[in-house]
């Protein structure tokens, strides 16, 4: 499933779920929640993450179906480039442990079991999109401003290959 598509933002609001009818349990063990950036060539991945369900649920008689937040998920992926080609892509898809914040989500995730008595059920498996009701703001915490000193009073080491191009610094909290 996909949600709609927010242009030109640094903070985009999505305030949507997405619903999905299937079988459970599910064959799958684990969802993939993965930010694009939208571009006129194609869309390009800039962060994932997996939610393995088997960690947000449990199994037996006294289980609980895969149940989740409303919790943030902080999301990285490559250092940024404005390149055309990323050589460290993967990072951006998941495969290995990005480097560079690139967002956060607030989401949640639950799971009911629907009665598969009624007609419209069993044959069901599309994805539907519905509006979510807006996050109150006091909900994301508060917010507060800090001063952040960063001195780089030194760098060495640096393979001579690059000594005469440019070289930058660069710093993320997150």
């Amino acid at each position: 499933g996909k949600t709609s598509v927010q242009k030109s933002s640094y903070e985009p609001m999505w305030n949507e779920q997405i619903i999905f009818t299937e079988m459970f349990p599910p064959l799958c063990k684990r969802m993939k929640i993965q930010i694009r950036d939208s571009d006129k060539v194609n869309d390009v991945a800039i962060g994932t993450h997996f939610i393995d369900l088997r960690k947000i649920s449990n199994e037996g008689d006294k289980g609980f179906l895969p149940t989740l937040g409303p919790a943030w998920v902080n999301m990285y992926g490559s250092t940024r480039n404005y390149t055309l080609m990323d050589e460290h892509q993967d990072l951006n898809e998941g495969l290995g442990e990005g480097v560079s914040f690139r967002a956060r989500l607030l989401l949640s995730l639950a799971v009911e079991i629907l009665d598969t008595s009624s007609p419209e059920l069993t044959s069901s498996t599309e994805v539907q999109m519905e509006g979510a009701p807006p996050v109150p703001e006091n909900c994301t915490g508060k917010m507060e401003e800090f001063f952040l000193f960063g001195a780089f009073l030194e760098a060495t080491m640096i393979d001579r290959k690059s000594g005469d191009k440019p070289i930058n610094f660069e710093v993320t909290i997150g």
